[in-house]
């Protein structure tokens, strides 16, 4: 009689083994959403001046990207051309994105890394594509080329470049 319990015992837990994995398999994975498209003209660029050599200006980028919660989730590459004069620091409090303050600001040549804003609290989990509004204020102190001309801005965040094109006269 022992002997039938423990097979019973078995069977009942192989059948509860099967059962969960069954029932797994029907699980759907999450859907993954897609990035936004590599796209080579979906970057706008607007400064606060446009005249050739004024200094401090501030620099707006707004370029699509995947946004949880409608939050930039991602870092975000700035390349600038080599003619626009950089400082050789700016403070993250210089630069926001989607109004909100930036997590770091790191320049190496004229590539500037900023890091998404710091996530805190309970955060949603709705991801989707929007835009993102990347804002380097005038304390940045980014001077526009001294000589008049189109120029090309990009953004390379999560795998996507965003270039556009803005002028200086």
């Amino acid at each position: 009689m022992e002997v039938v319990k423990r097979v019973a015992a078995a069977l009942a837990g192989l059948a509860a083994v099967l059962v969960t994995a069954t029932a797994a398999a029907d699980i759907q994975p999450p859907i993954k959403p897609m990035p936004p498209a590599r796209s080579g003209d979906d970057l706008t660029v607007k400064l606060s001046s446009h005249q050739a050599g004024a200094k401090a200006v501030t620099l707006t980028l707004t370029y699509p990207a995947m946004l949880q919660c409608g939050r930039p989730r991602a870092a975000a590459g700035i390349h600038l051309p080599a003619s626009v004069p950089l400082p050789s620091k700016i403070a993250a409090s210089d630069v926001r994105m989607n109004g909100h303050l930036v997590a770091s600001v790191v320049i190496r040549k004229h590539v500037l890394t900023v890091t998404a804003p710091r996530l805190t609290g309970m955060i949603c989990d709705s991801i989707t594509t929007g835009k993102v509004t990347l804002i380097v204020g005038a304390g940045a102190r980014i001077a526009n080329p001294a000589r008049a001309g189109t120029y090309t801005a990009s953004v390379v965040t999560a795998g996507s470049v965003h270039s556009g094109t803005y002028t200086v006269s």
